[in-house]
């Protein structure tokens, strides 16, 4: 069963039990797979930030138009950022992961990784 959890604002899915109550695992769990993947590990944006920097909860996937380059996958093949630059003349960057809202509100430490790699690399890196 799922809950849309709105505890921290965002309105995300989260696992509950048969009682309705949300599953709380009190942290990842030590060899734990997120479901997530680096679908494109070689593109520089990975030289700014790691799988890990880019794992807490996401919203959903989307599945790009042919062509266009995924660079988080989910284990089934959804993606959760990806790069297009084909189906425009411009270049998007698209993805269901929402760290503007939790960071600086040290629930979601990855969040704060992920911005600390992410804005240089939209600043300095190579798109």
């Amino acid at each position: 069963m799922w809950l849309l959890d709105r505890s921290h604002g965002c309105g995300c899915l989260t696992k509950s039990g048969k009682n309705g109550k949300r599953i709380s695992g009190g942290g990842r769990k030590k060899g734990a797979k997120s479901g997530l993947v680096l679908a494109s590990p070689k593109y520089d944006l990975f030289n700014y930030i790691t799988l890990e920097d880019a794992t807490w909860h996401q919203h959903g996937v989307f599945w790009p138009v042919e062509g266009a380059q995924k660079l988080i996958a989910t284990e089934d093949g959804g993606a959760v950022m990806y790069l297009d630059q084909v189906s425009t003349k411009g270049t998007w960057l698209i993805t269901t992961l929402d760290p503007d809202y939790p960071f600086g509100s040290y629930f979601m430490p990855a969040t704060e990784r992920f911005l600390d790699g992410f804005l240089p690399w939209l600043a300095e890196g190579e798109i």
